[in-house]
């Protein structure tokens, strides 16, 4: 089922969808489920409509994004294996994985994190786990486009730079502060990763529960923030290194609802084929109150 989304890049819009029926936990938080976004289907021709055989209804890409409660033990299943997605027909996998969290931003920030210390442990301990990950699912052939929040970083970072990444005493991505921090964590996530193919972006949300040396929240309060922001990643990921980036928006009564405004953010971003809009698809959230607004537009 369709509901909200609108993409203006060179490829077609993205949709979120809920997962299989009957992988989601009976116990469960009203946000944080298992099946948290489901999957995103990749539509080949919006104005076509479905094909009309079985096997060409298939979308040329189908990506999974269920991952495990912030903060809570993993459940145990099978749909965060990417040998068992690979089977079910899936070509993509967003995982949680917060790979920015095993950034030491030595290059850009030299002795920034004090080695030896228990913050700087902790990171090299994450960017090695996030590594055993990516080796599994390419022994799988299942690329991984895991989501990172934006924005976190480590809690020495924050200390140092925090106030001069503010503006009107709100973290903001017009410092020039923080746009370095940005491209720095863009330029060490695909020199620690190599093989990463690409990564989602997810706005809207910043979970912190399973990183006690981090801390973090939106650089993003508006239309035109929102313009520079996807404008520095397409240029540092699509343009520069040629990698896929997922701009997946979520929030309250702003951009993921209200047309005007995410006109605004994309219609200053010239498209891309390795950039692609997703917007989850319900006004707020896994809640009584998850109705669509039911806008679709498109630009191709």
């Amino acid at each position: 089922m369709i509901n909200n989304f609108l993409s203006r890049t060179g490829v077609p819009p993205v949709i979120e969808q809920q997962p299989p029926a009957g992988e989601t936990p009976a116990r469960h938080s009203r946000i944080f489920q298992l099946a948290h976004a489901g999957a995103i289907l990749l539509l080949c021709s919006v104005s076509s409509g479905f094909a009309e055989t079985e096997k060409e209804r298939r979308f040329p890409l189908l990506f999974n994004m269920v991952h495990h409660n912030p903060g809570e033990p993993p459940f145990v299943t099978h749909y965060d294996e990417p040998g068992y997605l690979k089977q079910l027909g899936y070509n993509g996998q967003i995982p949680k994985l917060s790979p920015q969290c095993g950034l030491t931003y030595d290059k850009a920030f030299p002795g920034l994190i004090p080695d030896p210390s228990a913050e700087r442990m902790w990171i090299e301990r994450h960017a090695h786990s996030v590594n055993l990950d990516l080796e599994y699912a390419r022994q799988h052939g299942m690329p991984l486009y895991p989501f990172t929040d934006v924005l976190v970083v480590p809690e020495s970072l924050w200390k140092k730079y925090g106030e001069e990444m503010k503006v009107d005493g709100k973290l903001s991505i017009r410092s020039e502060r923080t746009q370095e921090v940005v491209r720095a964590q863009i330029d060490e996530l695909f020199t620690r990763y190599p093989d990463l193919p690409g990564f989602t972006l997810r706005f809207g949300e910043t979970y912190l529960h399973d990183t006690p040396f981090h801390r973090g929240t939106t650089p993003v309060n508006n239309p035109e923030e929102h313009a520079i922001l996807m404008n520095l990643l397409r240029e540092e990921v699509c343009v520069k290194r040629n990698k896929l980036l997922i701009y997946r928006t979520w929030d309250f009564e702003m951009l993921h609802t209200r047309l005007e405004w995410y006109l605004r953010a994309t219609n200053a971003v010239e498209p891309h084929p390795n950039l692609i809009f997703s917007i989850k698809h319900v006004n707020h959230d896994f809640s009584e109150k998850a109705v669509s607004r039911g806008y679709f537009v498109s630009r191709l």
